[in-house]
């Protein structure tokens, strides 16, 4: 495999706006509108390609920090308090490749402009580009779906003026206003913004670096709750290492690991309730569950480069016995990474503080692996790998799951004191 090729920034980026999708189909236009006209400002400002790349995935991620906050995401009531959650969804991104910069942008994206502290703009494309998500954001909320798109212009541009200086940047309102007289731009905003998908480059990622981006997606899908917080982190790490230990090549063993990161992708649409309920689940809430699999199959399948991927990340609840879900598929169907998967979702689920109960320790983790084994669920070549070096196998789940827990309590204190940042007014740019 061509370690410097893997897959493109297109479909990885197309990728992660099917994953915020899945929240509500409010917030989804929301977002492709948001990412739509900063990419539009952007390149009306000059932004170079790769700058214009960082304010399409802000647009998309500018409201990720109401996956894991305490607010239900059914609308767009959260913009009360968006900046509370733009600083929660930077402190995701902070210490991920490209990200960096993609957090810098959502951390100041629904402030004001006059208050945004100087502190902040260090970078050559803020305080600019905050403003322009900033921007494109109010005009999404303002537009009505219900209402022709160039009935709403009169009056959004109106609120631009007014607001001109002060609640938005000089430049990215004057960039909007010289754009205002297309009349296809308005109707690209409210009718077909994922037409941005279309308009980004090729750039080609590594497999490492796709490995690294699949990072986010992970935090994505585990921060909207304390208890599955870790959980992505400590499967990435068991497959990654089972697969090293039954002796998958390189390329394989970092496939795992982006599996591995992605395998409750369609959790994100999971309500919070469920995910969070102290006792069994019944049989309404369970078939809800089994959903989430079928999600992540269905949008990690149309990545370039993901076909195994999404086999081994969305067929971790298949069991060899055929009695799994949501595609019932045996063991003639089941390729050895989507055994491996399987193995680690279970190990990582049971060996974790869950609502329901506490981890379980050695002795009995070991029992319910065999047990898992014994009904037909689980590959035993395997589970053996898996028993023959548990305490390898556990210390590499439990690190990466402790780094991934600090990075979201780090996240949650981020937001309580947002608040208490000290704001300079900042001269017109």
């Amino acid at each position: 495999m061509d370690t410097t090729y893997f897959t493109t920034v297109h479909d990885l980026t197309r990728g992660l706006a099917d994953t915020m999708a899945l929240i509500n189909p409010v917030v989804e236009s929301h977002h492709e509108r948001v990412a739509y006209l900063s990419y539009r400002l952007a390149t009306e400002l000059g932004f170079c390609e790769r700058d214009r790349l960082v304010m399409v995935v802000a647009g998309l991620l500018h409201d990720v920090g109401a996956l894991f906050s305490e607010i239900q995401v059914e609308d767009l009531s959260f913009e009360d308090a968006a900046q509370e959650l733009a600083t929660a969804g930077a402190e995701m991104m902070g210490d991920l490749y490209f990200f960096d910069e993609v957090g810098k942008v959502v951390r100041w994206c629904q402030a004001p402009y006059y208050s945004i502290p100087e502190g902040a703009c260090d970078d050559k494309i803020m305080p600019v580009a905050a403003s322009i998500v900033h921007v494109a954001d109010r005009v999404s909320i303002l537009m009505d779906e219900r209402v022709p798109a160039l009935n709403q212009r009169e009056q959004i541009l109106d609120y631009i003026k007014a607001e001109r200086g002060h609640e938005h940047c000089p430049k990215v309102s004057d960039a909007l206003l010289s754009l205002a007289g297309q009349e296809a731009l308005w109707m690209d905003v409210l009718y077909r913004p994922a037409t941005v998908m279309d308009l980004i480059v090729r750039y080609p990622v590594s497999l490492d670096q796709t490995a690294e981006l699949t990072r986010l997606v992970s935090r994505l899908i585990d921060y909207r709750s304390a208890f599955t917080a870790m959980h992505s982190a400590g499967v990435s790490a068991s497959a990654h290492r089972l697969a090293e230990l039954i002796g998958m090549s390189g390329d394989q063993c970092t496939m795992m690991r982006i599996a591995g990161n992605l395998h409750d992708l369609g959790k994100i649409r999971t309500p919070k309730a469920i995910l969070e309920k102290p006792g069994k689940l019944d049989d309404r809430e369970f078939d809800i569950i089994k959903e989430h699999a079928y999600f992540s199959y269905r949008i990690l399948s149309k990545v370039e480069g993901f076909g195994e991927i999404a086999d081994w990340a969305a067929l971790h609840h298949e069991k060899l016995n055929g009695s799994g879900y949501p595609f019932k598929l045996g063991a003639d169907h089941l390729s050895l990474g989507s055994r491996v998967m399987a193995v680690a979702d279970v190990f990582s689920a049971i060996t974790e503080d869950r609502p329901y109960r506490r981890p379980m320790g050695r002795e009995q983790t070991m029992r319910v692996m065999r047990d898992n084994v014994e009904a037909g669920a689980l590959a035993k070549s395997i589970v053996d790998v898996l028993l023959d070096n548990f305490d390898d196998v556990n210390e590499q789940r439990d690190q990466a799951s402790r780094i991934e827990g600090r990075r979201y309590f780090e996240a949650i204190d981020a937001t309580r004191e947002t608040e208490s940042h000290t704001h300079i007014r900042r001269q017109p740019c």
